[in-house]
């Protein structure tokens, strides 16, 4: 899956596109393809450090763009 990525938090400058692996589903959950992404404010402020750090520090890939 192609995505836009950050390693650590800051400017924009730290986002870069990664390819990273497909997420893997539940049996009650559905995979969409998307083909656009939407980021908002909220975003802006966590790729930053603002906000809901806690919540990204250990994940494999950080990746923003939520709104589909």
């Amino acid at each position: 899956m192609e995505a836009i990525t950050f390693t650590e938090f800051g400017p924009a400058t730290n986002l870069q596109p990664e390819t990273i692996p497909d997420p893997v589903i539940q049996a009650d959950q559905v995979l969409v393809r998307v083909k656009a992404i939407g980021v908002n404010p909220v975003e802006v402020a966590i790729r930053s450090g603002m906000a809901f750090t806690e919540a990204f520090e250990n994940l494999a890939y950080k990746v923003l763009g939520w709104d589909i």
